[in-house]
């Protein structure tokens, strides 16, 4: 039993190197949406939080601690602080520029994996020091975080970096490689 567990450990590795053939890398693709490393297909149902049932309207689903999507987890900010650090488009709509926020809750409702996340408000500075460097994509956001928002998986970009700048500022540098 062992030495098969240890043979499935090393044929995951191996087709989750960087370096296989697309045609590999694609099996690989297809293996982790049939046969994910966890079972969320067997979650327990539970009931919601008050301020997320209120937002869906859905009092019954699925809580996760995690979500992991290719080679990216995002984690919720009591699980992971710096895998629940994200940004996204609002409402999905690519034309328009990037929210980032702090993943709240991972939940799905009959399988659909979906994120609360509390989004950072926008500065509204006179003056951005990072603006004169166009190819340093770093941004000054408020420390406060907005109101929960629901974000589905498909409309994430990538993580982000956030340090503590001044006062109630942050800095956020998008860590996507877009």
């Amino acid at each position: 039993m062992l030495k098969s567990f240890i043979r499935q450990a090393r044929l995951r590795l191996w087709m989750s190197r960087n370096d296989n053939p697309e045609t590999i890398c694609e099996i690989n693709r297809y293996l982790d949406t049939d046969f994910p490393t966890k079972d969320y297909a067997h979650s327990k149902i539970v009931n919601f939080p008050i301020e997320l049932a209120s937002l869906l309207n859905c009092a019954l689903g699925s809580i996760h601690a995690y979500h992991r999507r290719g080679k990216f987890v995002f984690a919720r900010a009591s699980t992971h602080i710096g895998n629940s650090l994200i940004g996204y488009f609002p409402q999905g709509k690519v034309a328009s520029s990037p929210s980032y926020g702090s993943i709240q809750y991972v939940f799905s409702v009959k399988g659909d994996f979906k994120f609360a996340v509390r989004p950072h408000k926008s500065a509204n500075v006179a003056f951005d020091p990072f603006a004169q460097y166009p190819h340093f994509p770093a941004k000054l956001y408020r420390s406060q975080m907005g109101d929960l928002e629901i974000v589905h998986v498909d409309w994430v970009i990538g993580h982000f970096a956030r340090w503590k700048y001044i006062n109630d500022l942050v800095v956020i540098l998008p860590l996507s490689r877009d």
